[in-house]
């Protein structure tokens, strides 16, 4: 699938149209607006969806997905991850290059069955920094982030722990191993 082909058009043409028909403003995103968006945040929110930008990224690649260059979501996928990123064509090439601070993410990774660990290694890890910002007592925007965080964490665990029981047991349960956060 290529994101940003004509295919994609008339299923966007139509979410916009029934935005715009219930009242919704509908707005893309300019190149610089998406620039600023990730910075913009608070720096502990921007690091975790850079790294969860990376890791949808990098689910495009496992999926065979083109990113058309100059379409909205080539722009945006540029403007959070970088050039040299947002170019990469494989999942070694996009671990290779992704920052220090982020390289632990695609570390395990050694082809698209192993992207799940590295979801649930994402969660995991939000929820532990979003504690630790929550758990320093001190009332300021970054314990807000942090207990949003920690929540966004817990409804994720909660949506697997109930399609888990939505199929009564039945199926395979992939549960995250064991790691450092």
């Amino acid at each position: 699938m290529t994101i940003g082909s004509s295919a994609q058009r008339p299923a966007l043409a139509r979410h916009e149209a029934s935005a715009q028909a219930s009242g919704q403003s509908v707005r893309r995103l300019s190149t610089r607006e998406a620039r600023e968006m990730v910075p913009a945040l608070r720096p502990e929110a921007a690091e975790w969806a850079t790294t969860y930008a990376a890791l949808v990224f990098a689910r495009c690649l496992a999926s065979g997905v083109v990113f058309v260059p100059g379409t909205p979501t080539a722009t945006h996928a540029r403007a959070v991850l970088g050039e040299r990123l947002a170019q990469a064509r494989s999942l070694r090439e996009l671990a290779e290059g992704l920052p220090r601070c982020s390289a632990w993410l695609l570390a395990d990774v050694s082809g698209p069955e192993d992207l799940w660990a590295a979801e649930a290694g994402w969660w995991r890890r939000l929820w532990s920094e979003g504690l630790v910002l929550v758990m320093r007592g001190r009332p300021e925007p970054a314990a807000t982030v942090g207990a949003i965080a920690a929540l966004a964490a817990d409804a994720w665990r909660v949506r697997g722990a109930l399609e888990v029981a939505a199929r009564q047991g039945r199926g395979a349960v992939r549960v995250a191993r064991p790691g450092p956060s």
